[in-house]
């Protein structure tokens, strides 16, 4: 099997990142309380847009290292993948973090901002720094919030060389694949519907290795099935995997049921692994591909971003309703693409490529 680029899966990420940045956007100022409730509603499950990066990186990384560990685990094969996977997320995540540093205290001394939660202590700018900030320590979130996600996925490669050793080192059946996501969501809900009173699908913070770990080794399996060309309807799996999603979002299904919306993630994956149906094209063209380039840096920029402008637009322009909510709206989300295209072109690319050729 050749390591072709799918496309589809690029857009999808693009996708997955506007849907974080909507979550958050709506609970930002001025916004707050005054869009309409479909799309508050949509935006209260984009947080679930990080379960979907999750699932994503673990059928990518199989994808394109199923094969480094295929015959044993060694010091090098190790080091090669770790330097790779630290040079891609790395670097954005490290600048985006210590932008904060001047813009904090900016935002102290202008505006008079402090942190109701005490986001920006030093012991937290630590834990960010050291990637373990999305580990599940206690009162370890800070600085740049959703950075949790990219500490959570460091996580999940330091265990994949292992994962990899257990799942992909032969080609697994379907039925096996299919009994191990089964046993993989039996255990996970089960543990959030106890530790919650059957409230969330999520565990707690505390649980937060579960989770990524769990979703992860969900993409692998998915790879698995990839690679079996086990047959599929895909345009019908792509159509009700969309639908599914996009119910659950307009209804603002209850937390207990977030695990239906994580498993039509995997769905939806493994649909777009075919090119040939119309959502995968749409998915692949230029533009929605470009977006997925950027995601990595929207994703980890827009916090920054929202606060550079939370704490200056309630002092400029204080009273937005109705059609001038769209004003903050636009600001927000060109602000965020410009920052991320430039985070792309001369951070994110650029150090990846120094990295590499340093380290290996």
């Amino acid at each position: 099997m050749t390591k072709n680029r799918i496309d589809a899966l690029t857009g999808i990420r693009g996708i997955a990142a506007l849907w974080v940045l909507l979550h958050h956007l709506v609970s930002q100022y001025p916004l707050q309380g005054k869009l309409p409730v479909l799309v508050e509603h949509i935006a209260e499950k984009g947080w679930l847009g990080v379960d979907l990066f999750f699932i994503l990186s673990g059928f990518v990384i199989a994808y394109v290292h199923h094969k480094d560990f295929a015959t044993q685990i060694t010091a090098n094969t190790i080091k090669q993948f770790m330097v790779k996977r630290i040079a891609r997320i790395y670097p954005v995540h490290l600048l985006t973090t210590l932008s904060l540093v001047p813009i904090y205290f900016g935002a102290k001394w202008a505006f008079g901002y402090d942190s109701p939660v005490n986001a920006f202590s030093l012991e937290k700018l630590l834990y960010s720094v050291s990637l373990t900030n999305g580990f599940g320590f206690h009162d370890s979130l800070g600085w740049n919030a959703p950075s949790w996600s990219v500490s959570s996925e460091f996580l999940a490669y330091l265990a994949f060389p292992f994962l990899a050793a257990l799942l992909l080192r032969k080609q697994l059946s379907a039925l096996l694949c299919f009994a191990l996501i089964a046993a993989i969501f039996t255990i996970t809900t089960s543990i959030g519907w106890i530790l919650t009173d059957m409230n969330s699908y999520i565990a707690g913070w505390e649980w937060v290795s579960m989770r990524v770990l769990s979703e992860f080794i969900f993409g692998m399996l998915i790879f698995q099935l990839y690679r079996l060309n086990f047959k599929a309807p895909f345009w019908l799996f792509a159509i009700l995997s969309a639908l599914v999603i996009v119910y659950m979002s307009v209804i603002n299904a209850e937390s207990r049921w977030d695990w239906v919306m994580v498993l039509t993630f995997g769905v939806l994956i493994y649909a777009l692994t075919n090119s040939e149906h119309a959502i995968s094209r749409i998915l692949a063209s230029a533009n929605m591909k470009y977006l997925g380039e950027i995601s990595y840096s929207i994703y980890l920029c827009h916090g920054v971003v929202f606060m550079v402008f939370n704490s200056a637009l309630p002092k400029l322009m204080p009273n937005f309703e109705g059609l001038f909510l769209l004003i903050p709206i636009l600001i927000y989300v060109v602000a965020t693409l410009v920052v991320a295209h430039f985070m792309y072109k001369l951070v994110e690319i650029p150090a990846q490529a120094y990295l590499k050729k340093k380290w290996l």
